[in-house]
């Protein structure tokens, strides 16, 4: 039995599916692609804000102590770079866990659909490039107090 034309699915409606569907698992790569690239970029960052907190550390563990009657306030300095590097350690250590939770949480927004894949990678990425920038900012901060203490 012959098939009349517009009964069942035409040839070109299905070849328009399967390229409809090649360019979505494409849009699904790059934005995997993406969340590995950031993944990596994010690691290189936090990688140099753990070794700009430890070098930090050691400098201010190669000061000598301050000597009986120092004035509060080179106390009061000393013990606010003690406290940015302890607390640099450890938002670092969070900004980790969190960059790990982000890209498993972006990858699986991605298998949801591409266009919830690419609201949370922008999201994760606004997150977390603000945490990073805040981290910096607070190591050239300690770092900055850390020059003057140097130059005493």
């Amino acid at each position: 039995m012959k098939r009349a034309l517009g009964h069942g699915p035409s040839l070109i409606a299905v070849l328009s599916l399967f390229v409809v569907g090649a360019g979505a698992c494409e849009r699904s790569d790059q934005l995997l692609s993406a969340v590995e690239a950031d993944r990596v970029g994010w690691e290189q960052r936090t990688s140099s804000l753990k070794a700009r907190a430890s070098t930090l550390d050691q400098r201010l563990r190669a000061l000598p102590a301050e000597p009986a009657g120092a004035p509060m306030a080179r106390l009061a300095q000393r013990r606010r770079v003690e406290a940015l590097v302890i607390g640099s350690r450890q938002s670092i250590f969070d900004l980790d866990r969190n960059i790990d939770d982000s890209v498993r949480d972006v990858k699986a927004a991605i298998g949801r659909g591409d266009n919830e894949g690419e609201q949370a990678l922008t999201a994760a990425a606004e997150t977390i490039n603000g945490y990073v920038s805040q981290q910096e900012q607070g190591l050239g901060d300690a770092e900055k107090v850390m020059r003057q203490m140097e130059a005493r």
